[in-house]
């Protein structure tokens, strides 16, 4: 339960049981106190006891949690889920004090059948929790050189309605986190949506046009063998994938004006 709407019941004492609620993505929340009530669900009274939690750690006033599922049956509907209570007595036994969430959109990893399994646990849990968050920006510019003046640009292309509204979430997204900008140039490259492996979208720029007059740049990169040789010292290496890269890197005036369609 929410604190406001706690405050909105005439704020009934509160037993400080210091206990941490545990949600979607190993997210937690500190317990402000608990109180024991009883809630009527359908003309079934339930005794419950309310954990009291800040305003800013869920959207609903309310959550119902397992110490009351546990007291009933429930029976769902396409139109409306039916509380009813059981034909034998429920124990009394004290709940666990964490949150289901139910979803499809569990993330596998493969760390590794040699790993012991708390290890294994804590890698995971540390995946799951990370967010990717910029820190830092390079005094690195990006500058493209071409070998002629000649104009490139394309038409648009006619994207799907779901796929526009992919295109333009994604716009929003990198226009509110900096790394692109409004313009107005007359030359643009086409914008398309694929697929990755798992099924979820990919916003994708097609710059061959421009890749075929840019000058290569001949710098020699590292060797794979060398690099993967420097990882053999670690205890833990992830395979990473740099989608947002080149965010940390700022573009010269002149290229950061080519806008995509």
């Amino acid at each position: 339960m929410k604190e406001s709407v706690w405050n909105q019941l005439g704020s009934p004492s509160l037993i400080n049981s210091g206990n941490i609620l545990t949600g979607f993505g190993l997210s937690k929340t500190h317990v402000i106190g608990s109180f024991n009530s009883t809630v009527t669900i359908d003309n079934q009274d339930l005794p419950v006891k309310i954990n009291v939690v800040p305003n800013h750690s869920m959207n609903f006033d309310i959550i119902i949690g397992c110490n009351l599922i546990k007291q009933a049956n429930l029976t769902i509907t396409p139109d409306s889920v039916i509380f009813s209570k059981p034909q034998t007595e429920m124990s009394d036994a004290s709940p666990e004090s964490f949150v289901f969430a139910i979803t499809d959109d569990i993330p596998k990893f493969d760390i590794g059948p040699e790993i012991p399994k708390q290890t294994r646990n804590d890698v995971e849990a540390l995946l799951v929790s990370y967010r990717p968050n910029k820190i830092k920006t390079t005094d690195i510019e990006l500058s493209i050189t071409v070998t002629d003046d000649k104009q490139i640009y394309h038409s648009p292309r006619r994207l799907p309605f779901t796929e526009s509204d992919i295109v333009n979430k994604q716009i929003d997204e990198w226009t509110q986190n900096g790394i692109i900008e409004p313009c107005s140039s007359d030359y643009a490259s086409q914008v398309l949506v694929v697929r990755k492996k798992g099924g979820s979208p990919r916003v994708c720029l097609d710059f061959r046009k421009l890749n075929r007059v840019l000058v290569k740049d001949h710098c020699p990169l590292p060797l794979i063998e060398d690099i993967l040789d420097k990882l053999r010292i670690l205890e833990f290496s992830v395979p990473l994938i740099y989608v947002m890269a080149f965010s940390m890197c700022l573009l010269t005036n002149r290229v950061a004006h080519i806008p995509p369609l």
